[in-house]
């Protein structure tokens, strides 16, 4: 996402159909909104976003269990998983509609282990600063140190942190079956050149060496919903809530990619998934809608 280098631009121009808030009122759901429950629970997979689905009738676990609330699916009386059935349905549903999709790297596609690069770095160096939120998908927030420092650690071997990054379980899959349907997948990271040096050509060695599919790659960008507007994109696939919602607000169908660092704000998200599997779900149902139109 935006956390490292790059928090996004100004709210974006909200002239166009703004999309309906949800508050989960009694209103909601008798109109056959689903609740996606679980986003963000534990770490499954060797670092998966969490668990699945609920049907939009089951009650959402009190917040003293660790649920987390997120944005309902207008799905009628379907859940998620109910386009893809059977096999064929499955099929028809995903060649059926040819989509742009924009995809982020950083804690969408990836895992980045912030705590433990930096930890050893700054106790390599016998370094004063301590850990202030381990959950901070920001390397400035997860220790208490400056912007200043941060650059000096990326410079002195902390962009392994990126280069060496783990894929997010299914994430390769989920890629390969858009590709496979015919979808046309952009890679859109607001990487900058002051960390990353050349972040296209990063990004693409990474892409290609864990053979993630994509047909281009497009970095520096703060205001993703703008260009996915630009460029006719209608999904955006995204950790950071700000550009989610800037996004939602311009008409792109924003999926959140539901982590520890954003669950709290899970629910301001008409879409989410707290794993790939999850993702691709929610990318399939709006398919299904988009179809309908």
């Amino acid at each position: 996402g935006a956390g490292d280098r790059g928090n996004g631009a100004p709210p974006a121009d909200s002239g166009r159909i703004q999309p309906r808030a949800r508050d989960n009122s009694p209103d909601d759901r008798k109109r056959g909104e689903i609740l996606p429950a679980n986003h963000g629970q534990g770490v499954e997979d060797g670092g998966d976003f969490g668990q699945g689905y609920s049907r939009r009738n089951r009650k959402a676990e009190s917040a003293d269990e660790g649920r987390v609330r997120t944005a309902r699916l207008r799905a009628g009386d379907r859940d998620p998983r109910d386009h893809c059935r059977t096999q064929a349905e499955d099929e028809k549903l995903r060649r059926s509609i040819r989509m742009k999709i924009a995809v982020d790297i950083d804690d969408t596609l990836n895992v980045v282990e912030r705590v433990s690069r930096a930890g050893a770095y700054i106790e390599r160096n016998k370094l004063p600063f301590r850990l202030a939120d381990a959950d901070s998908n920001m390397f400035a927030k997860v220790y208490d140190w400056t912007e200043d420092d941060v650059l000096k650690f990326i410079r002195d071997g902390g962009i392994s942190a990126f280069t060496e990054a783990e894929v997010r379980p299914h994430a390769r899959e989920t890629l390969e079956g858009w590709k496979e349907a015919g979808d046309e997948i952009v890679i859109l990271t607001a990487r900058q050149k002051e960390w990353f040096g050349n972040p296209v050509n990063l990004s693409r060695d990474w892409l290609q060496k864990r053979k993630i599919p994509f047909d281009e790659i497009v970095a520096e960008t703060d205001d993703k919903g703008r260009y996915c507007i630009d460029h006719g994109i209608p999904v955006l696939v995204e950790d950071n809530p700000d550009i989610c919602l800037r996004a939602q607000k311009l008409g792109v169908h924003a999926v959140l990619a539901v982590g520890k660092h954003n669950r709290a704000r899970a629910g301001e998200i008409a879409f989410g998934g707290a794993n790939w599997k999850q993702i691709d779900a929610a990318v399939r149902y709006i398919r299904s809608v988009l179809e309908e139109e």
